[in-house]
């Protein structure tokens, strides 16, 4: 599942998915390239599923950055 991420909520700048394999697992968050603000990081430690690890945790990022004040959670 693919999820797009929403401009920035600050200053409407465009903002991208970060993500990065270290040592302990992987790491993701969401970075506005125009004012630099960063939403949560998320991580998942080492796995046997690599994919799955990086695809959770970069899902994460995006749906907390793309969650704003007053939104309902219809999941």
């Amino acid at each position: 599942m693919e999820l797009n991420i929403k401009k920035c909520p600050f200053c409407g700048g465009d903002a991208t998915l970060c993500s990065t394999k270290g040592r302990y697992g992987f790491f993701a968050f969401v970075h506005c390239s125009f004012c630099g603000s960063q939403g949560k990081t998320y991580s998942i430690g080492k796995t046997r599923d690599d994919d799955w690890a990086e695809s959770s945790a970069s899902n994460n990022a995006i749906k907390a950055w793309n969650t704003r004040a007053g939104d309902i959670d219809v999941e």
